[in-house]
């Protein structure tokens, strides 16, 4: 017998910021995928980077942002090789990293999807 958790959480590095977010295109599909999810399991919570003019409301989710040093650009705008982006990455995979279980704990999720 498989059990199915009731508190899932999705952790996500592209969501709109905002709705009918032009730039986010790539997170419409976490977006619409977490619609989905609470029609099943109530209300879903997600952990993205804060990206500039992050303001998301959804009665069917709760998006949580953490900020790091690229919210200004997003993933996106990141470089291979250059040395901005390298710390922009590595800003965004420390403040993530803290900001993940204090969202698990938050949110007492028993299952991520990431």
């Amino acid at each position: 017998m498989i059990l199915i958790s009731k508190r899932i959480g999705i952790i996500t590095s592209s969501f709109p910021a905002f709705e009918n977010d032009p730039s986010g295109a790539a997170g419409f599909f976490v977006k619409d995928f977490a619609i989905l999810l609470s029609d099943k399991y109530s209300k879903i919570p997600i952990l993205t980077p804060y990206r500039k003019n992050s303001n998301f409301n959804n009665p069917k989710f709760k998006v949580q942002f953490f900020r790091w040093l690229g919210q200004k650009y997003g993933f996106g705008a990141l470089k291979h090789g250059g040395i901005d982006s390298f710390f922009r990455f590595l800003s965004a995979l420390l403040s993530g990293s803290v900001t993940v279980l204090d969202f698990i704990k938050k949110n007492k999720i028993d299952c991520c999807i990431a």
